[in-house]
């Protein structure tokens, strides 16, 4: 119906064991490192669409040298869980809906991140007060690349920037590379070790991060070691 309004979003996200590829940790580009998915509808007028998303997940044995999903069935069946996960979840907020009205529960929503992210600024204020507005800290990774961090907080407004990209190294033929979102995570946790974990806790904090570093890398890169080892230095 294209004249209905989404008022909500539920999501559940899946770490999944195997999506084909290449020998795990020595890809040296994204091809190498199974089924890339951008967009897939799994479910279509309440139909699980399984022969397409299995063509997917097998799709990287067609590359000479690669395996398909080596997982394949337990795949789905994640994929079926997770299916089952977000339907659940429209039937939670459903019930809210049903018994506080759209207006209470929407609002209660604004004020659980608007909290987070008084509870946010709060913290930076307070780190500025304790170690001075302009912090800046480089590791190293073990090939030599550098990750450099300028953290900029405003001990007014308790806003910050954290500016990777001034000194942090370019990709890398490896798979190393660590995608932005995984950057803004390993931000958010930082944050959310201080205070309650929702996209509240953002709303202070502007990252940057340089086009085609190892923190931004082209979407042809390999990045399965990003998501473990690099981030964990960031």
């Amino acid at each position: 119906d294209t004249n209905t309004k989404v008022l909500f979003y539920v999501a559940s996200r899946g770490h999944h064991a195997d999506v084909g590829g290449s020998t795990p940790g020595f890809s040296k580009s994204l091809v190498e490192e199974g089924a890339a998915i951008k967009t897939l509808r799994l479910v279509s007028d309440g139909v699980l669409q399984e022969e397409l998303i299995r063509e997917a997940l097998m799709a990287p044995a067609v590359i000479p040298g690669l395996s398909g999903c080596r997982t394949l069935e337990d795949s789905i069946s994640d994929l079926k869980a997770q299916v089952a996960a977000n339907q659940r979840g429209v039937q939670l907020v459903k019930s809210l809906v049903e018994e506080f009205g759209l207006n209470v529960v929407q609002a209660y929503m604004r004020h659980i991140q608007q909290g987070a992210e008084q509870a946010a600024r709060c913290v930076l204020r307070s780190a500025a007060k304790a170690y001075g507005s302009k912090l800046s800290a480089v590791d190293l990774m073990d090939d030599g690349s550098e990750i450099a961090l300028e953290v900029e907080i405003n001990p007014e407004t308790g806003s910050a920037v954290f500016d990777f990209s001034k000194g942090t190294s370019p990709q890398v033929f490896a798979s190393t590379n660590c995608p932005t979102a995984v950057v803004y995570s390993a931000v958010i946790y930082c944050i959310r070790c201080l205070v309650g974990l929702n996209q509240g806790c953002l709303a202070p904090v502007t990252v940057r991060t340089a086009p085609s570093s190892i923190l931004c890398p082209d979407e042809t890169c390999a990045v399965v070691a990003g998501n473990v080892l690099t981030s964990q230095r960031v």
